[in-house]
């Protein structure tokens, strides 16, 4: 038997490894070892509380995702998803150069030929605070006769943490309200936003009240009079000669069912008896005259009534009797006065007034109706304005009727 093992045993082995190679070429020629890249592989970040709890913020400047190569048999290169190649960076292992090693994990039969990039790129800064007032801004209008109040906001005030690069760029919190076309007050729950000088909004940045509640009171205004009523009476000594109000008319703002009724606002108890000429004007603030629940509107709500108070003095005036006016002298008839010195009269005023009277505005004159020939004593009647009282007694005239004839004979003697 072992004879016949030895014969030709260099031909055997030989056949051996014939068989074996054409193995080799048969298994390798339907399973080639091959390469395949896969690209935007997500790194996976490790440890970020390691920088994180140090008030450390953190950008990734590259590395986030990579492209791998792997090598390996085809039967498994093939069969390989995303899901089943793991790529990490271990942030509590940053070098000096603010850089992190990636490190590739996939199936052993696998080999990790390349990878781009080979370390994680990243930037370290301050994680500083900011405490920031909310700004409401409004989206739409309201009718023409409707206001909105200044808004309620709970809270008024957020903190903001984030980078200190991108706090820098913070210009204001806001929260959108919509009031088109509200009749009533608008209370809403607003995530807040954060905006740059231009408007954008800033993402990323953590804050300490993800909702804030907003109420904006929305009220009608209305367009009233302003009046005023007195009681008392003006000294004798005296004439008011103007008194009005300098403001004429208010803007006011309540709730549409209390404005409803609300006609005029009314400025009572104004004391006449409290005058005299030292008086020019006194403050009113209106708001004590106002019903419960209304309020002046983009006002001052003081005003000053006006007062023009001055005392009463006599004039005389001396009026020609060529000035007089006679009337309703009968037909056939004519007059002649007797009496040759002027009349007084005197008149009670304010001086203003009685220094730039004209006597002729008085029109004096007297009414001969139903006399006849003769002497008769006629009373002189005068036009007096209201705002004159008259302070003498009934100035009478002598006036001689004569016939035209009689007057006619007495030429030609």
């Amino acid at each position: 038997m072992i004879e016949k093992i030895k014969n030709n045993w260099l031909w055997k082995v030989a056949a051996l490894l014939i068989a074996f190679v054409l193995w080799l070429v048969v298994v390798n020629y339907d399973d080639p070892y091959i390469r395949k890249t896969f690209n935007n592989v997500v790194v996976e970040k490790r440890n970020e509380l390691a920088i994180t709890s140090q008030d450390q913020a953190i950008e990734y400047k590259e590395g986030e995702n990579i492209s791998i190569t792997l090598g390996g048999k085809r039967s498994i290169i093939d069969r390989l998803t995303f899901s089943d190649i793991k790529a990490y960076a271990d942030l509590g292992k940053v070098s000096i150069t603010n850089t992190v090693d990636i490190i590739i994990e996939v199936n052993d039969q696998l080999d990790v030929l390349e990878k781009k990039p080979n370390n994680m790129q990243i930037s370290l800064e301050p994680i500083i605070n900011s405490l920031k007032d909310i700004q409401v801004t409004y989206i739409g209008e309201l009718e023409s006769d409707y206001i909105r109040l200044n808004p309620v906001i709970i809270p008024n005030q957020i903190e903001i943490s984030g980078p200190q690069s991108q706090l820098a760029r913070v210009s204001e919190v806001r929260v959108p309200i919509r009031i088109d076309n509200a009749y009533d007050d608008v209370t809403v729950y607003v995530t807040p936003q954060i905006v740059d000088a231009a408007g954008r909004e800033i993402l990323g940045l953590e804050v300490s009240n993800n909702q804030i509640q907003v109420k904006v009171p929305i009220q009608k205004i209305k367009t009233v009079p302003v009046v005023f009523q007195t009681v008392g009476e003006l000294n004798e000594a005296f004439r008011l000669v103007t008194m009005e109000l300098e403001m004429k008319e208010i803007i006011v703002r309540g709730e549409p069912d209390v404005l409803e009724n609300f006609t005029e606002l009314v400025v009572p108890n104004i004391d006449l008896s409290t005058f005299n000429q030292e008086t020019e004007s006194y403050s009113i603030n209106l708001n004590q005259y106002l019903p419960a629940g209304i309020n002046v509107y983009n006002s001052d709500a003081l005003t000053e009534l006006i007062i023009e108070v001055a005392p009463l003095v006599n004039q005389d005036y001396s009026i020609d009797l060529e000035s007089l006016s006679v009337r309703q002298l009968g037909d056939g008839l004519t007059y002649t006065f007797l009496d040759t010195v002027p009349l007084n009269i005197r008149l009670r005023g304010i001086e203003k007034e009685l220094s730039i009277l004209e006597v002729e505005k008085l029109q004096p004159r007297v009414f001969l109706k139903d006399l006849g020939p003769g002497v008769h004593t006629v009373e002189v009647e005068f036009e007096v304005p209201d705002y004159f009282e008259w302070m003498s007694a009934t100035p009478t005239v002598r006036i001689e009727i004569s016939t035209t004839d009689q007057v006619e004979d007495t030429t030609d003697n």
